[in-house]
């Protein structure tokens, strides 16, 4: 077999050194590369070359061969030599490249941070410092070198470096057990400062890690956040005591929200009436109320609600747990912001049902290196004074404005400052200066929203280029706190400025530190003078200024509450006024001082009501006593519960309390009496009887006025009952009946005699009138005798007929009358007296109207007033006869054009007990006196009413009314 001649081959590169390879004789091939070294690879391979080279390839193949396995190790020795050589310059080269890149990232950052106004410090992974910025001076009073050697212990708080002891210990766990720490940590720190005072700091960390992820130290930044932990205390320290405030007064007070719902009361509201509080706020106002009281209430709510009107005031009654009324006093209002926004709503609530009770008596009686920059949580932004540009954006302030970091890169601080450019730039001027640090700007983010900030900003040289530095604080929240705050304290003065009660608060000095309007007017000042000063301060000091100072300190050194039932309190116009105290220990806001809070009512008013209801209750049984009437109360069983001790009588108040009717009355009587009792029980209402009993052998008349008498609730407890002795009354009526009888038979008697005798003279004036005419004198004469016969003839008429009213014995006889003609029919009778005074009778009443009227009685009505109307009308006026329908009813209306009257005579003129005397009329003509009040009697007999209307020189208008009659 011939051996194949070697071949020379490219082959492939491998990295930067190109290969080649050669078949040797023994199966092993070399392989040359491009710098002289030498490796060997696999037996298999073959080579390629070129023909020239054929024969010097054959020998160096035959030298190989002899000595192969020396050239094969030594090669091999010199390749690796070579590699360790050049691996080891490129990675001397390398670290070389990134040491110097790290120094300068080193330094830059190292200056940021020594130019920050937040401490930031850096510490490796045993938690001791390796950096700490030199605004650890202004933060905590130490020098960074001094802050070194200070031991951890020495820096906290014993809670917070509990805390911090804790989260250091929860960090090294995690680095052993290698669970991957790689998020920021946030927590809130007291720490010590070299004076020995305290601050409260906020402490940012973020892990450094290497490649692989594995801890290298940590980076942290600490910030001065004592300002808002303040205002969060003064807060917190403000609702507290609006709550202690709530909660321990004396009087009942519920809150409820803009819906209407109950959503904090306090303890006095709940006891009031008999309910925990957790039951009553899962109740509402209405459940508690008396139902009687709720219309009235809703009425007040609605008008406060639709701001017509700022509060109310109303007594009403709650229903106790137990079932019982109490009577309370409610002053109900709403509190609104700056825009009268609906805040809430309050209300206090005083137990008045002692009050009630006196009331109801005196009734009865009388009713973060590049971590620190762009991981860190706090927005950062670098800017160039010079132009306002935003050179660099950390993670977060993309994260709080909205915008990327290459949008960032477009800006200027005038596109979020809300400033003018003018303003924003002689700030920026302050800051590169170093003449300030701290600024409050609203900026504008990416949404349009407007956001308040703090921004902390210095300068920093970068190059040759100096540089603002500005950690920016959103402090929109803060901002609401305080607002939040200034509302909730305005609100509270408001609320205790609108109570009816005094409300103060004093130190132990007796110096006020609290006085609402109510407190101020009990001492004719202001509540602005009154703040700041003690009693003696003022020209008149109250005599009991001491009692209230020992009182105040008692309080203060027992921590106890104290309740006062009554204390006189003297005004400086020397009135003593009786006030019912609570007082409570509380904490000054933003002290360590102690005060009291204290409320007061007056009960001035209360007091004087309980001396004027014992006053009356003597008053009154000296009354009661000292009367002729009898005056009684029986239970509901109907004995007697009190008697007044007439003793005009005989009888003794032992004799009579504890019995019953039975034992002084016959039963008869005895039943009559107990029957009034037993109808007021069940009516409920008062009633008066008059009853004849026998007493002592003589018939004695009495008449018993008998009432409820009721319980708080309303219950009726017993029935009081006033008897009067009216037997000389009873023989006067009996007198006057008999006298009237007399009267009326007289009337009779006249009207009878006089009829016959007038009707006969009537028919002979008209037969002289009549065939008489030639005579002008006896025509004269005739026409006087026949007006005046006529009006005698009316007057026995008129004088018939209010006889027969006042004796009963009219009879009226109603019926469906066509009005028109009525009307016609009664003015033909007075044609004769119109014309002669030359007045037009007009008459407007449509055809088919009716009336349901006696015919006598209408005659008689409209004959008196168109015989009125013509006698007071001058000659040549008219006089109209209307008719108006409405509803069941037709008004007819006389109305003249006369001479009218005046308001006295309108008042008098249809009173039947005034003294009647006729008016002449314009001609002198005379009248009966009697005609209107017949109109009167006759209008209301048949369900109708009559009225005038006139005025002096404008005429008048007679009206009345009568029922409308069937249709025909």
């Amino acid at each position: 077999m011939r051996e194949k001649q070697p071949i020379w081959i490219e082959t492939p590169k491998k990295g930067d050194i190109p290969m080649r390879r050669i078949t040797t004789i023994g199966g092993v091939c070399f392989l040359f590369v491009s710098i002289g070294r030498l490796a060997v690879a696999q037996p298999s391979h073959r080579m390629i070359a070129e023909p020239a080279n054929l024969m010097l390839a054959f020998e160096l193949t035959s030298f190989l061969e002899q000595h192969r396995h020396a050239i094969v190790w030594g090669v091999v020795g010199v390749a690796v030599l070579l590699l360790l050589i050049v691996a080891l310059l490129v990675n001397t080269l390398r670290l070389h490249r990134v040491q110097q890149r790290l120094a300068a990232s080193e330094r830059q950052y190292r200056l940021l941070a020594d130019h920050a106004t937040d401490m930031i410090w850096t510490m490796d992974t045993r938690h001791r410092y390796t950096y700490i910025s030199p605004s650890v001076k202004h933060l905590l009073g130490y020098s960074p070198e001094e802050l070194f050697e200070l031991p951890l212990q020495k820096r906290f708080t014993p809670e917070s470096f509990a805390t911090a002891q804790h989260l250091m210990a929860e960090r090294q766990k995690n680095w052993r057990n290698g669970i991957p720490d790689n998020q920021p940590n946030c927590f809130e720190l007291e720490q010590i400062r070299k004076d020995g005072s305290t601050v409260w700091t906020e402490v940012i960390s973020n892990p450094i890690l290497d490649e692989q992820g594995q801890p290298l130290g940590i980076v942290g930044i600490t910030r001065d956040i004592t300002d808002r932990k303040k205002a969060e205390e003064a807060l917190l320290r403000s609702e507290r005591s609006l709550k202690a405030l709530i909660h321990e007064a004396p009087v009942g007070i519920g809150i409820v929200d803009k819906q209407g719902n109950l959503t904090d009361c306090n303890a006095a509201l709940a006891a009031m009436i008999g309910y925990t509080r957790e039951e009553v706020l899962q109740s509402s106002f209405e459940d508690f109320t008396h139902p009687d009281d709720l219309p009235r209430e809703w009425e007040l709510i609605n008008k406060i609600w639709t701001n017509r009107a700022s509060s109310y005031q109303l007594e009403k009654r709650y229903i106790h747990k137990n079932g019982n009324s109490i009577g309370v006093d409610v002053f109900a209002s709403l509190v609104r912001d700056a825009d009268d926004h609906l805040e809430f709503g309050f209300a206090f609530v005083t137990d008045i049902s002692e009050r009630k009770r006196v009331e109801a008596a005196l009734r009865e009686s009388e009713e973060l290196y590049r971590a620190l920059f762009e991981k860190n949580q706090a927005v950062k932004l670098i800017i160039d004074p010079a132009t306002g540009n935003i050179l660099e954006a950390n993670s977060a302030a993309s994260r709080f404005y909205g915008y990327s970091q290459a949008e960032f890169q477009t800006m200027q601080i005038m596109d979020i400052n809300q400033l003018s450019e003018a303003e924003i730039r002689q700030e920026m001027h302050l800051a590169l200066t170093e003449q300030k640090a701290c600024f409050y700007f609203q900026h504008k983010l990416a949404s349009g929203a407007i956001r308040d900030v703090e921004v902390y900003s210095g300068p920093i040289s970068v190059g040759q280029q100096t540089l603002l530095y500005s950690i920016i604080h959103d402090i929109t929240e803060r901002k609401q706190m305080e607002e939040a705050l200034r509302l909730s304290e305005a609100c509270l003065r408001q609320v205790i400025d609108l109570v009816p009660h005094i409300i103060f608060a004093r130190d132990r000095d007796g110096r006020f530190l609290l006085a609402n309007k109510r407190t101020a007017d009990l001492m004719n000042l202001s509540p602005d003078d009154v703040v700041g000063k003690t009693y003696p301060d003022f020209e008149e000091c109250p005599a009991e200024y001491q009692q209230y100072l020992e009182d105040d300190r008692k309080v203060l050194e027992t921590g106890q509450s104290m309740f006062i039932p009554q204390e006189t309190y003297t005004a400086p116009d020397g009135s003593q006024r009786i006030l019912q105290v609570a007082k409570i220990p509380y904490l000054v806001s933003g002290t360590d001082e102690q005060a009291v809070l204290g409320v007061a009512i007056d009960i001035t008013a209360q007091k004087q009501m309980e001396a004027a209801l014992r006053e009356s209750e003597e008053r009154l049984r000296v009354l009661l006593e000292s009367t002729e009437d009898i005056i009684l109360t029986f239970d509901t069983d109907g004995r007697i519960r009190y008697y007044n001790g007439a003793t005009r009588y005989g009888i003794e108040q032992n004799d009579v309390i504890g019995k019953s009717t039975y034992e002084f009355f016959d039963e008869q009587e005895a039943n009559t009496l107990l029957q009034d009792i037993h109808d007021v029980l069940r009516s409920g209402k008062s009633q008066t009887t008059e009853h004849a009993v026998t007493w002592q052998g003589k018939t004695l008349w009495f008449s018993d006025h008998s009432f409820p008498i009721r319980d708080a609730a309303g219950q009726i407890v017993a029935v009081g009952k006033i008897s009067r002795n009216i037997t000389k009354r009873k023989q006067t009526e009996d007198a006057l009946i008999k006298a009237n009888a007399a009267k009326d038979k007289l009337f009779g008697i006249i009207g009878h005699d006089l009829r016959n005798p007038i009707a006969n003279l009537l028919g002979g004036t008209e037969m002289l009138k009549a065939h008489l005419r030639d005579h002008d004198q006896v025509v004269r004469i005739s026409h006087e005798l026949h007006t005046d016969t006529q009006r005698l003839w009316q007057f026995v008429e008129d004088l018939l007929a209010w006889a027969q009213i006042v004796q009963g014995n009219f009879s009226s006889q109603p019926e469906t009358l066509e009005l028109a003609a009525q009307i016609e029919q009664a003015s033909q009778l007075l044609d004769s007296m119109a014309a002669h005074k030359q007045i037009r009778v007009t008459t407007s009443i449509e055809t088919g109207v009716t009336v349901y009227a006696d015919q006598h009685m209408l005659g008689i009505i409209v004959r008196n007033l168109l015989s009125n109307a013509l006698k007071f009308t001058p000659d040549g006026g008219t006089v109209t006869i209307v008719a108006e329908s409405h509803d069941e009813m037709i008004t007819i209306s006389v109305h003249d054009t006369g001479v009218g009257m005046n308001a006295h005579k309108l008042r008098r003129l249809f009173l039947i007990g005034e003294r009647k005397i006729s008016t002449p009329g314009t001609n002198r003509e005379k009248g009966t006196g009697l005609g209107l009040i017949l109109c009167k009697e006759f209008v209301e007999h048949q369900g109708g009413t009559i009225w005038v209307e006139s005025q002096k020189g404008q005429g008048s208008t007679f009206s009345f009314t009568l029922p409308r009659g069937d249709p025909a």
